[in-house]
């Protein structure tokens, strides 16, 4: 019967992997093909402006957008003025600060943009 020794297990467990952050060029190309989003706070947030024809339509499309993003453990800041919708989306944060964008807030972006 074989035992490993501590070395031989350390150096076999690992870490969970996060999520990696998007390169500067991938995001770039991404917003190129999709005009109705633009980059806030320096390349780590997306924000959309969409307009509706009542505040009650906003309004709905607005929850639509929160739950989604809950359903996913996305973070989302939302806000609704009149018909317009402003929405704000970023990667999770890491010790306080904004993680760099993910294909996740990509592909988030996407199904609702």
């Amino acid at each position: 019967m074989t035992t490993k020794s501590n070395e031989d297990t350390l150096s076999t467990l690992r870490r969970v992997p996060r999520p990696q952050g998007l390169k500067p060029e991938r995001v770039q190309e991404w917003l190129q093909a999709r005009p109705q989003w633009g980059l806030t706070r320096p390349g780590k947030s997306l924000r959309l402006l969409k307009a509706f024809p009542s505040s009650e339509v906003a309004t709905h499309y607005s929850a639509y957008v929160t739950a989604f993003a809950e359903s996913l453990s996305l973070p989302v800041a939302v806000s609704v003025s009149g018909g317009q919708v402003k929405v704000i989306l970023h990667a999770r944060c890491r010790a306080s600060h904004l993680a760099p964008l993910t294909e996740g807030v990509l592909d988030f972006a996407d199904q609702i943009g």
